[in-house]
């Protein structure tokens, strides 16, 4: 496969898997609203939350041919949930890999991924997830969730062959969020996926992903 059509067609699976994720949180919410009794009270609402913050994310993955990958960089993380003690999640992260370190065939070798990858360095990953809330004191949270995920990535250098893939699997995450004001928090979060599903089968897959991230992140709740 071509690296440019097999760059568009995870570029397509990437999309729909995304839209199809909105869509399903949607329909959660929709479904939701639909099932809650009216009431004059917030305690017997739900919730909608919305974070931003910043992040650090490594990735490790390993190839058809024996070879191991392990990447690390900053990136930016979004978070929407909707419910109260329990409920759905939708969590994005956009990562921008710097630092990378390659083994296998007797090597292990730190390289970086800004000289060698100059031309885009880019990944992309979602979790839908289902989630419950724990309330250890008034003003603390601690959200421990789990769902599906998906994973893009696409490493393009003006010397060196491309890496592109985009995996699906499983992921899980634990949140502390406390609350600084009536409708604000800050929040500490670490989130772990294992991804063993390929979506397009190149030439020397990956055939496992494993990325792990750590954010701060400050966020809202109505």
């Amino acid at each position: 496969m071509q690296p440019e059509s097999a760059f568009m067609k995870s570029h397509f699976i990437s999309s729909a898997a995304a839209a199809l994720l909105v869509a399903l949180l949607s329909t959660t919410a929709s479904a939701q609203s639909a099932s809650d009794e009216p009431s004059d009270t917030v305690e017997e609402g739900r919730d909608h939350t919305y974070s931003l913050g910043l992040s650090l994310v490594g990735s490790r993955f390993r190839t058809e041919d024996g070879y191991r990958m392990g990447m690390m960089g900053p990136g930016l993380t979004v978070n929407y949930t909707v419910g109260r003690q329990m409920g759905f999640g939708l969590r994005a992260n956009i990562t921008f890999p710097m630092h990378g370190r390659v083994a296998g065939n007797g090597e292990d070798d730190g390289v970086n991924l800004i000289t060698m990858y100059d031309k885009q360095r880019l990944s992309f990953d979602t979790t839908y997830y289902f989630y419950y809330r724990l309330r250890p004191t008034e003003a603390l949270d601690v959200v421990l969730g789990g769902g599906v995920h998906v994973h893009t990535l696409r490493l393009v250098g003006s010397q060196f062959d491309p890496i592109e893939l985009i995996q699906g699997g499983l992921a899980g995450l634990a949140r502390a969020e406390y609350r600084f004001a009536d409708h604000f928090f800050l929040s500490g979060e670490v989130a772990l996926a294992i991804d063993p599903i390929d979506f397009v089968k190149h030439q020397n897959r990956a055939t496992l992903v494993a990325p792990i991230a750590l954010t701060f992140a400050v966020g809202a709740r109505r």
